[in-house]
């Protein structure tokens, strides 16, 4: 349980910036100053735009494993072409998780 208080002055702007990234991670502004100053993991919510973004990668690479099972027979140089473009949107899609 939580007892104990601390207090501590910032400017204007140091409030609107650590609200803001509190807000951005789900936080409230006490958990996120606790978490930062403990140095434990802060997560942050994706935006409505990146969460479209992490679909349409999210879709993009399955059409593409799907072509590339296509052409596997057919062209090897495709086939590397289309893996190497999979892994960097799977590169992309971990870092949005």
């Amino acid at each position: 349980m939580k007892k104990q208080k601390i207090e501590f002055r910032v400017t204007s702007l140091d409030k609107a910036i650590i609200e803001k990234k509190a807000e951005h991670s789900g936080l409230s502004v006490s958990e996120y100053i606790r978490r930062s100053a403990l140095n434990q993991k802060i997560d942050y919510k994706l935006t409505e735009k990146e969460l479209e973004i992490y679909k349409d990668l999210h879709r993009y690479r399955r059409n593409f494993v799907l072509i590339s099972n296509m052409f596997k027979i057919k062209d090897p140089d495709l086939v590397r072409s289309i893996r190497q473009t999979i892994e960097e949107i799977q590169e992309h899609l971990k870092k949005l998780q």
